[in-house]
């Protein structure tokens, strides 16, 4: 498998166990997720950034839930482990988003952690 589609598909894999896979319903989950992968320049700063994340999203309605977490280590080859943590966050719809992302406290976040950021992907769907 080329590598750019075993990223895409390890990705998908991550979110699939991050929301819950479930059988097929009549019913499509239509909210939009909002994955965050970022390599820190020191991974010891990884608890104050979830930290951080915690008592934003906490005061931002558009969110409708999340869950972040260091990289685990699973021992598996192919498996991306260039990132310190990800965030995966969940909103109502685009135009939910859009309201979050330009929320004063996610600003806040993204510019006192932005600076710590070695590298970063984000995934939208």
């Amino acid at each position: 498998m080329h590598r750019k589609n075993l990223v895409k598909f390890y990705i998908g894999a991550a979110v699939c166990v991050a929301v819950g896979c479930q059988a097929p319903s009549s019913k499509r989950d239509t909210r939009m997720q909002h994955l965050v992968l970022v390599q820190l320049d020191d991974p010891a700063l990884a608890p104050q950034m979830i930290a951080d994340m915690q008592q934003a999203f906490a005061q931002i309605p558009q969110v409708q839930s999340w869950s972040a977490g260091t990289r685990i280590d699973t021992g598996r080859t192919g498996v991306p482990t260039w990132y310190t943590l990800g965030t995966l966050t969940q909103f109502e719809s685009p135009e939910a988003f859009k309201i979050y992302f330009e929320h004063p406290l996610h600003k806040e976040l993204v510019q006192k952690w932005k600076a710590h950021w070695k590298r970063s992907e984000i995934y939208d769907f």
